[in-house]
């Protein structure tokens, strides 16, 4: 789910984006990962209780992304069994 607000881009979205997108979908944040190519989306992510997988893009390949659960350089990577599992 891509988040944002009338009032900024999406590639600004807020904060509390991975918290609204819980709780539109009516999971529970065990139930939804996230997708996030920056620190600031990952650190949104891991306190709204998602499980998170970097992306990182050219702008964001070399910043901080420890704090994300696993990391892959496309989505082609994606381990999808491992996720479907983690979403059961």
């Amino acid at each position: 789910m891509a988040c944002a607000l009338p009032s900024r881009p999406a590639r600004r979205a807020p904060t509390c984006a991975p918290t609204l997108g819980v709780e539109v979908l009516g999971v529970a944040p065990d139930e939804a990962l996230a997708l996030e190519d920056s620190p600031n989306g990952i650190a949104a992510a891991k306190e709204a209780g998602l499980w998170v997988v970097a992306v990182p893009n050219a702008l964001t390949a070399e910043g901080d992304l420890s704090r994300a659960d696993r990391r892959v350089s496309t989505c082609a990577e994606l381990p999808l069994p491992e996720l479907l599992r983690r979403l059961g």
